[in-house]
Protein backbone atom coordinates (compact mmCIF):
# COMPACT_ATOMS: atom_id res chain seq x y z
CA UNK A 1 0.00 0.00 0.00
CA UNK A 2 1.23 3.07 -1.01
CA UNK A 3 1.49 6.52 0.57
CA UNK A 4 -0.96 7.53 -1.90
CA UNK A 5 -3.37 5.58 -0.75
CA UNK A 6 -3.10 5.91 2.33
CA UNK A 7 -3.43 9.80 2.30
CA UNK A 8 -6.59 9.24 -0.10
CA UNK A 9 -8.43 7.80 2.56
CA UNK A 10 -6.94 10.07 5.46
CA UNK A 11 -4.57 7.34 6.72
CA UNK A 12 -0.96 6.89 7.72
CA UNK A 13 1.54 4.12 8.03
CA UNK A 14 2.12 4.67 11.42
CA UNK A 15 -2.17 4.68 11.99
CA UNK A 16 -2.35 0.87 10.21
CA UNK A 17 0.77 -0.38 12.52
CA UNK A 18 -0.69 1.26 15.52
CA UNK A 19 -4.33 -1.05 14.40
CA UNK A 20 -3.19 -3.97 13.03
CA UNK A 21 -0.49 -6.46 14.15
CA UNK A 22 0.51 -7.13 10.22
CA UNK A 23 -1.10 -7.73 6.85
CA UNK A 24 -2.79 -10.39 7.63
CA UNK A 25 -4.71 -9.03 10.58
CA UNK A 26 -5.51 -6.09 8.70
CA UNK A 27 -7.15 -8.21 5.56
CA UNK A 28 -9.44 -10.27 8.17
CA UNK A 29 -10.59 -7.11 9.56
CA UNK A 30 -11.34 -5.75 6.05
CA UNK A 31 -13.28 -9.13 5.27
CA UNK A 32 -15.12 -9.04 8.16
CA UNK A 33 -16.36 -5.48 7.59
CA UNK A 34 -17.51 -6.59 4.30
CA UNK A 35 -19.34 -9.81 5.71
CA UNK A 36 -20.75 -7.31 8.23
CA UNK A 37 -21.97 -5.20 5.53
CA UNK A 38 -23.61 -7.72 3.78
CA UNK A 39 -25.68 -8.99 6.50
CA UNK A 40 -26.97 -5.89 7.70
CA UNK A 41 -28.14 -5.41 4.20
CA UNK A 42 -30.15 -8.79 4.52
CA UNK A 43 -31.14 -8.46 7.55
CA UNK A 44 -32.72 -4.77 6.52
CA UNK A 45 -34.30 -6.10 3.41
CA UNK A 46 -37.15 -8.96 2.80
CA UNK A 47 -35.69 -10.27 -0.46
CA UNK A 48 -38.50 -13.01 0.14
CA UNK A 49 -40.37 -13.65 -3.57
CA UNK A 50 -37.60 -11.36 -4.90
CA UNK A 51 -35.75 -12.60 -8.38
CA UNK A 52 -32.14 -13.03 -8.24
CA UNK A 53 -31.18 -9.52 -10.64
CA UNK A 54 -33.28 -7.64 -8.41
CA UNK A 55 -32.12 -8.49 -5.56
CA UNK A 56 -28.42 -7.98 -7.36
CA UNK A 57 -29.30 -4.29 -8.23
CA UNK A 58 -30.53 -3.76 -5.12
CA UNK A 59 -27.71 -5.42 -2.95
CA UNK A 60 -25.50 -3.42 -5.21
CA UNK A 61 -26.86 -0.23 -5.02
CA UNK A 62 -26.62 -0.65 -1.03
CA UNK A 63 -22.68 -1.65 -1.50
CA UNK A 64 -22.27 1.82 -3.45
CA UNK A 65 -24.25 4.02 -0.94
CA UNK A 66 -22.15 2.33 1.88
CA UNK A 67 -18.82 1.53 0.61
CA UNK A 68 -16.15 4.14 -0.14
CA UNK A 69 -14.73 3.52 -3.35
CA UNK A 70 -15.69 0.25 -4.06
CA UNK A 71 -14.56 -2.05 -6.58
CA UNK A 72 -14.24 -5.66 -6.98
CA UNK A 73 -11.07 -6.06 -7.68
CA UNK A 74 -9.93 -5.18 -4.15
CA UNK A 75 -11.75 -8.68 -3.05
CA UNK A 76 -10.47 -10.29 -5.53
CA UNK A 77 -6.46 -9.13 -5.05
CA UNK A 78 -6.95 -10.37 -1.48
CA UNK A 79 -8.25 -13.71 -2.40
CA UNK A 80 -5.34 -13.89 -4.27
CA UNK A 81 -3.00 -13.00 -2.06
CA UNK A 82 -4.33 -14.49 1.26
CA UNK A 83 -6.33 -17.54 -0.19
CA UNK A 84 -6.28 -19.18 3.40
CA UNK A 85 -7.86 -15.55 4.73
CA UNK A 86 -10.14 -15.45 2.08
CA UNK A 87 -11.38 -19.06 2.27
CA UNK A 88 -12.33 -18.75 5.68
CA UNK A 89 -14.30 -15.21 4.78
CA UNK A 90 -16.20 -17.07 1.83
CA UNK A 91 -16.61 -20.36 5.01
CA UNK A 92 -18.35 -17.45 7.14
CA UNK A 93 -20.20 -15.85 4.53
CA UNK A 94 -21.78 -19.35 3.75
CA UNK A 95 -22.68 -19.89 7.04
CA UNK A 96 -24.37 -16.05 7.03
CA UNK A 97 -26.50 -17.00 4.04
CA UNK A 98 -27.33 -20.58 5.50
CA UNK A 99 -28.55 -18.92 8.14
CA UNK A 100 -30.72 -16.71 6.87
CA UNK A 101 -31.86 -19.28 4.38
CA UNK A 102 -32.47 -21.63 7.59
CA UNK A 103 -34.63 -18.67 9.01
CA UNK A 104 -36.49 -17.73 5.53
CA UNK A 105 -37.23 -22.30 5.38
CA UNK A 106 -38.36 -22.25 9.68
CA UNK A 107 -40.64 -19.43 9.22
CA UNK A 108 -42.54 -21.45 5.92
CA UNK A 109 -42.49 -24.50 7.36
CA UNK A 110 -44.59 -22.87 10.63
CA UNK A 111 -47.04 -21.19 8.15
CA UNK A 112 -48.10 -24.83 7.12
CA UNK A 113 -51.38 -25.43 7.86
CA UNK A 114 -51.72 -28.21 10.79
CA UNK A 115 -54.25 -30.35 8.88
CA UNK A 116 -51.36 -30.90 6.04
CA UNK A 117 -48.79 -31.77 8.24
CA UNK A 118 -48.31 -35.62 8.83
CA UNK A 119 -50.07 -36.42 5.43
CA UNK A 120 -48.89 -38.18 3.36
CA UNK A 121 -49.73 -36.24 -0.01
CA UNK A 122 -47.61 -33.27 -0.59
CA UNK A 123 -49.19 -30.17 -2.08
CA UNK A 124 -47.64 -27.81 -4.50
CA UNK A 125 -47.97 -24.38 -5.98
CA UNK A 126 -46.46 -22.73 -3.02
CA UNK A 127 -43.07 -23.65 -3.42
CA UNK A 128 -43.01 -25.48 -0.10
CA UNK A 129 -42.46 -28.69 -1.51
CA UNK A 130 -42.14 -28.53 -4.93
Amino acid sequence: MTSMHLKKVGLSIDELKENFSDRQDMVQAILEYERKCFEEIFNEYNFEGWNAIDILLMVSNEINNRFFNVTPSVTITLAEFFPDIFQNHLQKYNVLRYAKRRRRCKSRVLAVPSDSIGSSKRTGGDGLWS
